[in-house]
């Protein structure tokens, strides 16, 4: 990865690029930026009407494109029906049908939500990308604790997804953006506990040192300092390259304080 093209946590998008199976699939038109989201909806109104207007397979009728282009449309039960239907038909449809079903429950019913069985049900190569939106988007519906569960809990089910580091970092950032502290800084620390040579430590160093910063119950200048002097003394590479040192090294000199630092990291100026 060029570390130096990392956004920074400006971009929802991955820091790092990884061809992870579903991933493109899993990404729904509502977890667009609100600035773009109208934008997004006519694009996807239109690639529904493409889709629809494809032919089926023989005998069936193509049950998830119909579900996409009545969802598109607001037509709420019809999409339901359809997305149904489609899990009885071939896997690929089935999984993306699911991915369209544990969104619409939560959109409905937020921390109500019952969606296990559509994540149980997931083809392997499918499942990861389900557990991913659903820690996600359970965090939208304010169910911060069920969101922390699942998100914990994805390394341990999926140990081979070399993704998995990612999902504990970029919970703690979302967490942290949503005003989550304590599921936060759960996260950040677990990946530094079970990740020790990922190359978002650095990242997450940052974080946790913010997440002292911040007003809230944990807000401890000190421990903000010490992580940052812990941080100037890691030799890991991904400390050696990081692009957060040379803040880092200005504040532990005095040339800057803990305000300007994470101002001039591209944080909210609080």
């Amino acid at each position: 990865m060029n570390r130096y093209r990392r956004s920074h946590f400006l971009f929802p998008g991955p820091l790092r690029r990884r061809s992870t199976p579903g991933c493109l699939s899993s990404q729904s038109l509502f977890s667009f930026p609100h600035g773009a989201r109208w934008t997004a909806i006519l694009a996807f109104l239109l690639l529904a009407l493409s889709l629809f207007s494809l032919p089926a397979e023989e005998g069936q009728i193509d049950a998830y494109r119909q579900g996409v282009y009545h969802r598109s449309l607001g037509h709420r039960e019809r999409a339901l029906q359809y997305f149904n239907q489609a899990l009885n038909q071939d896997q690929r449809q089935a999984d993306l049908a699911r991915m369209a079903l544990l969104e619409m429950r939560v959109e409905a019913d937020g921390r109500e939500a019952k969606f296990q069985e559509l994540l149980d049900g997931a083809s392997q190569d499918y499942m990861p990308a389900l557990y991913r939106r659903a820690g996600f988007l359970l965090m939208d519906a304010g169910a911060s604790e069920e969101a922390l569960d699942i998100l914990l809990a994805y390394s341990d089910r999926f140990p081979e997804d070399p993704a998995a580091d990612d999902v504990l970092f970029y919970g703690g950032w979302y967490a942290q953006k949503k005003g989550f502290s304590y599921v936060s800084a759960t996260l950040l620390y677990a990946i530094l506990e079970r990740y020790p040579e990922s190359e978002l430590s650095d990242d997450a160093y940052i974080l946790l040192a913010r997440h002292y910063y911040l007003p809230g119950p944990d807000r401890n200048p000190d421990r903000t300092r010490d992580i940052l002097i812990h941080f100037a003394a890691e030799k890991r590479p991904a400390f050696v390259e990081s692009p957060y040192g040379a803040g880092v090294q200005a504040f532990l000199a005095g040339r800057m304080g803990l305000k300007e630092l994470f101002s001039a990291l591209y944080f909210p100026v609080l």
